[in-house]
Order: structure tokens, then C-alpha cells, then sequence
């Protein structure tokens, strides 16, 4: 399937997409003749689908755009976990710091966006992410493998003719099952 957008601006004249399963491709082409191909995902292409113009601006120019406060809020509680998994990977004794030391870590990620929030609404999200996440680890911890990965990030793989790229958020080995689980953190409409 191909839809196609032509987009008047200074340099750009088309934009054509083809989608082969759940990826896709994006073929720019120029005034000049010009023409490049992009890989991209389904958040990229569904931007496509609501205006092929912020299409081009974000993925084809990459002209920054500013987060959500929803997006900020996960990214900042996906640190926390993620500097959480890394200190106990670290550890000589494979022990998870205890639960306030995740909030702690939320709580200085989220300061490190706060500039991105009204001051209300940070404090909301502070609380609501001290709490959460503190509420998360009390009921997860003792059940984490302590054999992990985070962060992991590939490239040119490809399942059943279906390119993928991208970073998984953590990998839980199961030794005695012999079992991998993939584990991709969400905040919901937190």
C-alpha cells in the first residue's frame, strides 16, 4: 500500500509511503530531483497520516519539538528505573537499592525537566511519581531477575521479513525457565 502527499514548501515537492507489514518507508523527493529514503516507525507514520507536513519538519528536517508534560513525566520515571536496574547490575552482592532510592532518582530526573512544567503541574507529577513509583518497587522488587539488560539497542534485525530498529527498555533472563521476557516501560495517560 502507497499514499502519497504533495507538500508545498520551499524545497520539498513529495512525500510517498509504502508500507510493507507494520514498517515503513518514506521516500522524499526534492525540487532539484533529488530523493531520499527514510525508515521509520508507526508513531512517525501516523504523523504522516494527521499532516504530512509535521512529517517533514520532525523526521525529514528533524527540527526539534517540544515533549509533552505526560512524555517528560515517563521518560523521567523510565530513568529512574533504569539507573535502579543499573545500580543493582553494579552492586557486588546483585541487591536492588531499596525503593526511596528510585523515587529519589525520579525525583532528580523530574528536576532536571522542570523547566518544561508549570510549577502546579510539576508538583503534581512529583507526587503522583513518588508515589507510583515507590507503590511499583514495593511490589515488583523481590520478583526482578537480577540477570538483566537495559537500554538494549539493535539494529537491522528483521523477524519474518519485517525490519526493526530500536532500544528495548530492559531484558529479563530466566535462567531456571530458560525464558527471555522483554519489558517496555509505559506510563499510561499518567
Amino acid at each position: 500500500e502507497m499514499l502519497r502527499s504533495v507538500t508545498e514548501s520551499e524545497n520539498l515537492v513529495l512525500v510517498e509511503v509504502t508500507f510493507e507489514g507494520s514498517a515503513a518507508k518514506a521516500t522524499v523527493t526534492y525540487r532539484n530531483g533529488r530523493s531520499e529514503t527514510i525508515e521509520t516507525d508507526s508513531d512517525s507514520m501516523n504523523k504522516f497520516l494527521r499532516c504530512p507536513l509535521s512529517f517533514y519538519y520532525e523526521n525529514v528536517l528533524k527540527v526539534p519539538v517540544m515533549a509533552s508534560d505526560a512524555a517528560n513525566y515517563g521518560a523521567a520515571m523510565h530513568n529512574a528505573l533504569r539507573k535502579g536496574f543499573e545500580k543493582m547490575a553494579a552492586s557486588r552482592e546483585k541487591l536492588f537499592p531499596p525503593a526511596e532510592t528510585f523515587a529519589r532518582f525520579f525525583e532528580a530526573e523530574l528536576r532536571r525537566m522542570q523547566s518544561f512544567f508549570s510549577k502546579k503541574e510539576y508538583q503534581q507529577r512529583l507526587e503522583m511519581g513518588r508515589q507510583h513509583l515507590t507503590e511499583f518497587c514495593l511490589q515488583n522488587i523481590r520478583k526482578w531477575p537480577i540477570v538483566v539488560r537495559v537500554e538494549q539497542e539493535f539494529k537491522n534485525v528483521e523477524i519474518d521479513g519485517v525490519p526493526i530498529t530500536g532500544i528495548i527498555d530492559r531484558i529479563d533472563f530466566h535462567g531456571e525457565a530458560q525464558t527471555v521476557h522483554i519489558v517496555d516501560y509505559k506510563t499510561g495517560s499518567h
